[in-house]
């Protein structure tokens, strides 16, 4: 069969079979080269990634002398920096893989080899590349550059990271917002107070979990901030309070009880539970039919946690209520102010139903745990 048969054959066939031999040749051809472009991809991704992890290896190897023998002096520390700069920093592919590290050493340890990583990073003027990234047009990199700065507590950097948490991209004004917070501290709140978006709960945790690495000898009065016009920020405040256990704020924390805010009486609740002001107790009992079923429910695990017993009568008329969660919180408040056994709520009724029943079983199987 030769190549002239093939040809005279195709042009016998009739112009559709024409158009719809040459769309599959095309396609066919189209599949082949994406497939093998594909393949190509792959492979020179593996390559670039198995690069980068010997390079990224060889930095550590330089870095963990500079990082963890003390013995070092300084010329030794001076070349080690020289040979850095000579072999890696070129590039700015490399620079950026080096900070990287730095980044992920820094993250890692903590103490006297945290603060010699910043060190190298200061000395190799990499700072100065985290500074570029806030400049970047793209939001993902000025995030990048936030982070970095942050994480390597260059606090001339506030001033830099301030405008972005009033920017428009949410993600972007978070992140200067928490970086704002690494960088200031506690003095970070007043920044949170004019923060235009409400806080998350993440955030909440997240600038939490920041502040409690702080030295505690600095933390300012957190109910300065209770009369913030953010919902967001008077429970955050509340959060700290009880954190930080700021039994000061005691007046303006009940004063919260008032708020037209369900979720601010809610965490007005919680922290008088957490600061241990037992002495509010008929205060709390005394707003409870007028509260919601979410807020009641954080006034009898207060009520469990904080009374000595007075509140017995209210509790078990709570527990006989038909609702399973409203009753369950009733029994375990019983359980830890008045009642010591099973057969204590006999006394209540003959017999119970099924839900009460199963309610009993569970806690006083866990007060016997315990």
């Amino acid at each position: 069969m030769s190549i002239y048969w093939l040809v005279d054959s195709y042009q016998a066939f009739p112009l559709l079979v024409k158009v719809l031999i040459s769309l599959c040749l095309l396609f066919t051809v189209l599949g082949i080269t994406f497939f093998a472009l594909s393949g190509y991809s792959r492979i020179l991704a593996s390559i670039n990634n198995r690069r980068r992890e010997k390079i990224k290896h060889r930095y550590i190897e330089l870095i963990i002398p500079l990082i963890f023998e003390e013995s070092g002096t300084k010329e030794a520390y001076d070349k080690a920096l020289h040979s850095f700069r000579k072999e890696f920093l070129g590039k700015r592919g490399r620079r950026q893989l080096l900070l990287n590290v730095l980044v992920e050493q820094h993250d890692d340890l903590s103490g006297e080899a945290a603060q010699r990583v910043r060190q190298v990073y200061i000395d190799l003027e990499l700072f100065k590349d985290s500074f570029a990234k806030l400049k970047d047009y793209q939001w993902h990199i000025k995030v990048k550059g936030i982070r970095e700065l942050a994480q390597m507590q260059v606090s001339e950097a506030s001033k830099n990271i301030e405008g972005f948490i009033d920017s428009k991209n949410t993600i972007l004004a978070k992140e200067a917002l928490l970086g704002l917070v690494q960088l200031r501290e506690f003095k970070a709140l007043a920044y949170i107070n004019r923060y235009r978006y409400e806080l998350s709960d993440w955030q909440m945790l997240s600038i939490l979990e920041v502040l409690s690495s702080f030295d505690r000898e600095n933390i300012p009065s957190f109910a300065r901030w209770l009369d913030s016009e953010k919902n967001s920020m008077v429970i955050f405040c509340l959060r700290l309070i009880a954190v930080f256990h700021q039994r000061e704020a005691e007046y303006q924390v009940v004063k919260l009880l008032e708020n037209k805010e369900r979720s601010i009486r809610k965490e007005a609740v919680r922290t008088m539970r957490a600061l241990q002001l037992n002495n509010h107790v008929d205060l709390i009992v005394g707003i409870y039919q007028t509260e919601t079923k979410d807020v009641r429910l954080e006034i009898l695990g207060a009520v469990g946690d904080l009374s000595m017993g007075e509140q017995k009568q209210f509790l078990e008329g709570e527990f006989l209520q038909p609702d399973f969660e409203i009753s369950f919180a009733a029994a375990e408040a019983l359980m830890k102010t008045s009642y010591n056994s099973k057969n204590d709520f006999k006394q209540l009724s003959a017999s119970f139903d099924e839900t009460h029943t199963r309610i009993i079983d569970h806690v006083t199987h866990e007060m016997l745990k315990s």
